[in-house]
């Protein structure tokens, strides 16, 4: 992280304490596995090393939660721009387009973790890249 020394061992730190209680019941997975009936992983490299987004589904129905994968609509949607968060940007972007096409393709729906509300909506394929189409919100 391009942070000072001192941050970067703060901020281990603390991801040591928050883990520590959890610990001893965490078990790892294999990205692409499944990990329970309905849900799946799926591979997202660039972030983070070892990355992953989730697909949910239950017959034909599917939702794509995203997690870190993309931060905002403008930045990551509809601008193929690289962030400072991502460890690995051309990975990083090259993940996006995979798993963004994919979401395109198969009119996945979509759930963005740093998207406005709602955070749900579908990702459509452009000429130039692609475009985030939020979900009508109903009371």
């Amino acid at each position: 992280m391009p942070v000072p020394e001192e941050f970067r061992l703060r901020f281990a730190a603390a991801i040591k304490s928050s883990l520590e209680p959890v610990a001893k019941d965490v078990e790892l997975y294999e990205a692409g596995a499944e990990i329970v009936p309905g849900l799946t992983t799926i591979v997202a490299s660039g972030h983070t090393p070892g990355m992953a987004t989730f697909l949910v589904h239950s017959g034909n129905d599917q939702l794509l939660l995203t997690a870190d994968l993309a931060y905002h609509p403008v930045v990551n949607v509809n601008n193929p721009w690289r962030p400072g968060p991502d460890r690995d940007k051309d990975t990083a972007l090259a993940s996006r387009r995979r798993i963004f096409d994919r979401a395109a393709a198969d009119r996945i729906p979509v759930l963005g973790f740093h998207f406005p509300f709602p955070g749900l909506g579908r990702i459509l394929k452009t000429d130039g890249g692609y475009a985030w189409v939020p979900a009508s919100w109903q009371f």
